[in-house]
């Protein structure tokens, strides 16, 4: 109404771009950089299942290290597990290697 205009504007960034601040996600204690890192993998690891396996490993471990509450791990493990698909048979030897090393921790 007479010249007046009124807008929203927000700030646009491209999760790709985190690739090349690897060290600077495995550091940040906010739980969007997990995402971010199991974003990035999955489009790294699309054709490789054992890779896949290994990076899905990981990154439930930084789970646990970075000291999230049992609800944060699991909400967070949800993402990881729907981003990092595994075969049927590979998902399997995950699940029984990640309870071995959960009882070891």
């Amino acid at each position: 109404m007479w010249g007046s205009s009124m807008g929203l504007d927000y700030i646009k960034t491209k999760l790709l771009d985190y690739k090349v601040q690897w060290s600077y996600l495995e550091k940040e204690e906010n739980p969007f950089a997990i995402v971010v890192m199991a974003h990035l993998k999955a489009l790294e690891t699309r054709k490789d299942h054992s890779l896949r396996k290994q990076w899905k490993t990981e990154l439930t471990k930084l789970l646990y290290e970075k000291g999230y509450s049992e609800t944060g791990v699991l909400n967070l493990y949800r993402f990881i597990d729907w981003a990092l698909t595994l075969p049927e048979a590979l998902e399997k030897i995950f699940l029984e290697d990640l309870s071995v090393k959960l009882q070891i921790v």
